[in-house]
């Protein structure tokens, strides 16, 4: 049994390990497009992605293992945070804070190197969580429809790359939501499969819709449109790699 002290964890915690999911959600002016298979924009088909992966995951048995940060980018970066103070939360906590991209930044530029400083400023923070176990895992999911258009490609690179070898080395799960997305950069940014993953993505029969076979990299669209068929695809990606309780692979 291992005793938490933080205040939005009041119970003892009987967990060997924790894994802190991070979502990267575009809040660009591009996600107010409606070429979604409900007509509803990309912004909105988005939180309801998010909402339904989360109340999923809040009825898995791993639940208790699950920390949870949402973070929100354009040419601006907000993490939302619980009880105004925590970056990273419980499932349950995730769903009552959970916003609409647009609902938190209203548009703007894409700035995806900013979103991942601020995913490893998270990480940073949980690494030296002692009311944890000892045992902790990451996966950083990156949804976007854009191309980076604050910094350099090369600056990018080097940020992301500092971010995966951090004391605990997240896996980069990337996903277009347009054919407008920067498709190679989102393929060079996704982390390669381990073993535990690529086994796991098997029996769930997705490594069909792998772009690129070795790179956790996943397309939403058909053509210029989320579809049904996709979203349901994404579903499943997104969650067999959050119940992958493994070591992540690089």
């Amino acid at each position: 049994m291992i005793k938490v002290i933080r205040p939005d964890i009041p119970l003892l915690v009987p967990i060997a390990e924790v894994e802190l999911l991070i979502f990267l959600l575009d809040s660009s002016t591009s996600m107010a497009s409606q070429k979604t298979f409900s007509g509803k924009t990309k912004s909105q088909v988005l939180f309801f992605f998010v909402e339904n992966l989360l109340n999923r995951l809040a009825k898995s048995s791993k639940n208790p293992a699950f920390r949870i940060s949402l973070i929100y980018f354009s040419d601006l970066v907000i993490s939302l945070k619980y009880n105004n103070r925590f970056k990273y939360y419980f499932v349950k906590n995730a769903l009552k804070i959970l916003k609409e991209p647009f609902d938190v930044i209203p548009g703007g530029a894409t700035a995806i190197g900013d979103a991942f400083i601020e995913a490893k400023k998270i990480l940073d923070i949980f690494s030296r969580d002692e009311g944890l176990p000892s045992v902790k895992r990451a996966t950083i999911f990156l949804f976007t429809d854009g191309r980076e258009n604050i910094m350099s490609h090369d600056h990018l690179i080097s940020i992301v790359d500092d971010v995966k070898s951090h004391i605990v080395p997240p896996s980069v799960a990337t996903i277009s939501l347009g054919q407008d997305a920067d498709k190679d950069l989102l393929i060079e940014l996704a982390s390669r499969p381990n073993g535990d993953q690529l086994r796991h993505l098997e029996v769930a029969g997705l490594c069909d819709y792998l772009e690129v076979s070795n790179k956790l990299f996943i397309e939403a669209h058909e053509g210029d449109k989320l579809t049904k068929k996709r979203i349901e695809i994404l579903r499943n990606f997104v969650e067999t790699l959050s119940e992958t309780m493994k070591r992540q692979g690089k």
